[in-house]
């Protein structure tokens, strides 16, 4: 053994670098006054809590300190209590703010010292945090997102100094709590109702690989299901640790139900060949023993990592949507349950059932289903204070619908209220999928904001990778922004998450190979669909027609686009509703594909011996 293995020594430890805020500036003001609060602070606050959560100070940096602590959890709850206890002292006085900044890895010990990249993201993510604020690495978010009291919202991956690798890094919500006061919502006088949200354990998957080999890609897939689960704010998710900390002898459903309080069960297996990954994956529900949903999937294994990660993906997107699995089996529980003894939850999921119904032909049927979901999410949200945001970002959704579908007797109202209730989601609820996602359409569709949307949109994918709704939907922000290969990834990618996906995906797809100019594969999309959503997608297929020389088909679409406007406007398909309904829903960045649109609808009155 060399000097230096002699020496030296490395463990896990999640490290806790805290800093304050404008110290040199503070120094060369008053240096005694400054000196006395940062001592008063380091012994009255600092200390105590420290040692109070499991942890040790390795070292004082004059304006700060650095902690080691065995647990991650404690150490993100000490550094929440630390940011509390510092608050009041700023807001009462000339008091100090504190950065503090979390991770988690291997370190290095030598001679009473600590070493390590470890050591070096911690100091780099205390740059980030705001004054008053946290910052923690991904390795530590995935740990506490479940535990911990306070929400962290994504800012992406940040490439940190001396760092070789992008970290991605998450921000505490101390520093986004003023808000803005948001508008009245409507309140029920008979006061807050319970939120029982269903629990949910992912048991670890069984590795059938021959010989046992490579058991690292069965637990990776029960990891990563947890983690894709757990971003959905509709359930509760087990923690990883005690998902693998179950002790064998709690083989019965009822027993891993009644230790862990959960509902429902999944679990699977996993078996890789030469070539190919299988996983098998079920849903149980713990009271009944009922296995409400099976699915097998099947894929080339080329790469193990990214293979099993995809099909993570695919199961919590069957497993966890509003449409998914989980609800199914929710709304079908709420059959042998009372009304009068709904919880919150239970009335949001009744809205949603009604706003999926609103998502689908025939349209006349969406149209009411879109009412009452509007009634039911309003009621949803009277019956707590502060009202259940998913509620309020699902109520944006449905005045998006509203105005999409056609079905809002004021356009301009629906898109104002769903722009309006997506930013009050978000101000309240940064870290929910739902409202960044409500509200990247809103700046997309009513403000033509293309920059702003696709910020808002991202955000939402970070929050829900597995989301494919989410997927599909941002498509039309490609194809309005020219990037049309990638519209078309995104909806095929969706396709694959979610094989029960609602019609409109494939009314998207062929509108994106109609954009990208590949009118054939357009009409072989969208040709095979019984009813297509409304005038626009019969327009793609009739400019499709048109562009291919199938101008038969191209009149015969037409005159469907006449019979839909007539009951809309009491008139046939003309340029002037065509120009119309282009200025208000249609945001290409590009002035030139307006006019190409415009252009092929002109074409196509031509070509029916009408006036343009």
């Amino acid at each position: 053994m060399d000097k230096v293995d002699a020496t030296c020594s490395r463990r896990l430890a999640a490290i806790l670098f805290a800093d304050v805020v404008g110290f040199s500036r503070r120094m060369s003001e008053d240096e005694t006054s400054t000196h006395e609060l940062l001592s008063a602070q380091r012994r009255n606050i600092v200390d105590p809590e420290v040692i109070s959560h499991g942890g040790h100070v390795i070292k004082s940096t004059g304006d700060g300190f650095l902690a080691e602590f065995s647990s991650v959890t404690a150490a993100v709850n000490c550094a929440i209590e630390l940011q509390k206890q510092f608050a009041p002292a700023v807001a009462g006085s000339d008091g100090l703010q504190w950065r503090i900044g979390v991770n988690f890895g291997e370190v290095i010990i030598e001679n009473d010292d600590m070493f390590g990249d470890c050591i070096n993201i911690a100091a780099r993510l205390e740059g980030l945090a705001e004054p008053g604020g946290i910052c923690i690495s991904e390795k530590v978010f995935r740990e506490v997102r479940a535990t911990v009291s306070v929400t962290f919202e994504s800012i992406g991956a940040r490439k940190l100094k001396n760092i070789i690798e992008p970290i991605h890094v998450y921000r505490s919500s101390f520093e986004l709590s003023q808000k803005d006061e948001p508008p009245a919502l409507t309140r029920s006088l008979a006061g807050p109702r319970l939120l029982t949200r269903p629990a949910v354990v992912v048991l670890p998957f069984a590795n059938l690989t021959a010989s046992g080999r490579n058991p690292h890609l069965a637990q990776g897939l029960t990891e990563e299901l947890i983690y894709d689960l757990s971003m959905s704010p509709e359930f509760f998710v087990i923690d990883r640790l005690s998902s693998f900390a179950i002790p064998s002898e709690l083989s019965g459903l009822r027993e891993v139900s009644a230790q862990l309080g959960v509902r429902y069960i999944v679990s699977g297996s996993l078996e890789q060949t030469s070539d190919r990954i299988k996983v098998m994956a079920e849903l149980i529900d713990c009271a009944t023993g009922l296995q409400l949903w099976s699915g097998r999937f099947d894929r080339e294994s080329p790469y193990l990592i990214e293979t099993r990660d995809e099909i993570a993906k695919a199961i919590a997107a069957t497993l966890m949507t509003s449409s998914g699995q989980i609800a199914k089996a929710e709304l079908r529980r709420q059959q042998s349950v009372p009304p009068a003894e709904f919880t919150v939850y239970d009335h949001y999921l009744q809205a949603r059932d009604a706003f999926h119904r609103s998502l689908q032909p025939p349209w006349e049927d969406g149209r009411k289903w879109s009412k009452l979901a509007i009634q039911r999410f309003n009621k949803t949200i009277s019956l707590s204070d502060p009202p259940y945001w998913p509620a309020v970002a699902a109520l944006a959704w449905q005045y998006a619908i509203e105005f999409d579908f056609e079905y809002a007797e004021d356009d301009r109202e629906a898109g104002r209220l769903a722009f309006e209730l997506a930013s009050q989601a978000v101000r309240n609820a940064p870290d929910l999928h739902l409202g960044q996602w409500a509200l990247g359409w809103a700046y997309l569709i009513i403000r033509h904001d293309h920059e702003r949307a696709e910020y808002h949109y991202n955000r939402a994918r970070e929050l829900n990778v597995g989301d494919g709704r989410l997927v599909a939907e941002m498509a039309q922000l490609f194809i309005y922004t020219g990037r049309y290969e990638q519209a078309i990834m995104n909806l095929k990618q969706a396709i694959r998450l979610n094989p029960y996906h609602e019609q409109w995906y494939n009314d998207f797809l062929g509108w994106a190979y109609e954009e990208n100019g590949q009118p054939e594969k357009a009409i072989g999309v969208l040709s095979r669909i019984p009813e297509l959503e409304a005038e626009w997608s019969y327009m793609v297929l009739a400019r499709s027609y048109l562009q291919t020389g199938e101008h038969k088909k191209a009149l015969r679409t037409l005159g469907i686009i006449d019979d839909l406007a007539m009951r809309k406007a009491g008139r046939v398909f003309d340029m002037e509703m065509w120009r119309e309904w282009v200025s208000r829903k249609e945001p290409y960045r590009d002035a030139a594909r307006v006019e190409r649109i415009i252009g092929l609808a002109s074409q196509l009155l031509t070509l029916a011996g009408r006036e343009p």
